[in-house]
């Protein structure tokens, strides 16, 4: 694969042309992320005391590394995304921490179900399936149809 976040893009693409399919990825694909950083935000990193230093904010500050490969706007796109989960997750954890992992855990399962009834009306197999950057880039390509709307863009 090219180096290109719009190679990227247009790659990603070519399995969601669908709308159906598009809608299905802008709802699951943001739940999908928010529940796995809910999962996370339980883990803790040995030897660091801090409860918000934690296997949510290890993954973010990693996806944010593939995410600065391509570019600045786009790592700054993804910290501000991840930074509202991060905080929301923060926020839930303070007041309802028994509740996190529960529910965390149904909206990933029934997400996923949403992103393969999204692929199954597209007639094709989750990108993921050729390559598992392809996880990371659904929820900046999300964005990036999200920001065309209001005439912006990540690439």
């Amino acid at each position: 694969m090219s180096s290109s976040i719009a190679d990227w893009f247009s790659t990603y693409q070519e399995s969601h042309q669908n709308p159906a399919n598009q809608r299905m990825h802008f709802v699951c694909v943001p739940l999908i992320v928010f529940s796995i950083a809910g999962l996370l935000y339980v883990v803790p990193i040995p030897g660091l005391e801090k409860p918000w230093l934690n296997g949510c904010l290890m993954v973010i500050s990693l996806s944010l590394l593939f995410y600065l490969k391509f570019s600045f706007k786009l790592f700054m796109a993804m910290g501000l995304y991840f930074f509202v989960n991060f905080y929301l997750l923060w926020a839930w954890h303070s007041a309802r921490p028994d509740s996190l992992i529960p529910v965390c855990s149904i909206i990933f399962i029934l997400s996923w179900i949403g992103q393969f009834i999204g692929h199954k009306w597209e007639g094709k197999k989750p990108s993921f399936f050729q390559d598992l950057f392809f996880l990371l880039i659904g929820p900046a390509w999300v964005l990036q149809k999200l920001l065309l709307k209001f005439r912006l863009s990540l690439v």
